[in-house]
């Protein structure tokens, strides 16, 4: 049993014979949130960026059981790191879920590593980095993709994107069907461009593309291209 009226950090003056305010300063200033806890995974000591992360004080948490903010699901993966941890002396999880007061959950990644004290006692420290502005970043690009296919499908015109030396299709608007009859599916075939181009109109609209493309300036191109009748196409 941990004795919970042990102060905030004491655990590093008994680490580290008495003298822990360097690994204080470099614990506590550390960018991402440090926790460290006993063979129980009992907390001893927390930074203050741990502190903001899971909105509870130092001295609510020494003492206590660091599962107990772990979401139920994520509690007996947790244990199995756990026991890995104490055998190999480091160990990594991802996508663990910590409780706030509010009853909201922070996901997160750690790293631990086993520090042994001076008594022969081994401590989990666990560096801790909040997955949650990277997961707001990501919702905010699928949103950004997803207005932007928006206009860009509701435009009547083809728009599309491809490679720019090859020029092979990586995105074609669903408007590419009513004008030319293929399925959007088969313009991301190598060369599908290339190939459908007029044989008249081919290699001089290749060079003028190419030649635009390499000095980085916008055009305008007049060809024909062959629909799936093989009829041509202004």
């Amino acid at each position: 049993m941990s004795d919970v009226t042990r102060r905030p950090g004491e655990v590093l003056e008994e680490i580290f014979d008495g003298d822990s305010s360097l690994y204080r300063l470099l614990l506590e200033t550390s960018m991402d949130p440090v926790a460290i806890f006993d063979e129980q995974v009992t907390f001893v000591f927390v930074t203050p960026g741990y502190e903001q992360l899971v909105g509870r004080s130092a001295e609510e948490l020494i003492g206590t059981n660091g599962l107990d903010l772990v979401h139920p699901d994520d509690v007996e993966p947790l244990r199995v790191v756990r026991t890995g941890l104490l055998a190999s002396g480091s160990g990594k999880t991802e996508g663990v879920r910590l409780r706030r007061p509010d009853g909201s959950y922070v996901e997160v990644v750690s790293v631990g590593r086993i520090f042994v004290g001076r008594d022969g006692q081994q401590f989990i420290v666990t560096f801790i980095h909040d997955l949650t502005p990277r997961q707001l970043v990501e919702q905010e690009l699928r949103a950004s993709e997803e207005r932007y296919r928006g206009l860009v499908e509701g435009i009547e015109a083809i728009v599309w994107e491809a490679d720019a030396q090859s020029f092979d299709f990586t995105f074609v608007s669903p408007r590419a069907v009513d004008v030319l009859g293929f399925p959007v599916e088969d313009w991301y075939e190598p060369g599908f461009w290339l190939a459908r181009l007029h044989p008249e109109d081919r290699e001089r609209t290749y060079a003028a593309c190419l030649d635009s493309v390499q000095r980085a300036v916008d055009h305008e191109l007049l060809y024909r291209m062959l629909n799936s009748a093989g009829e041509a196409v202004w």
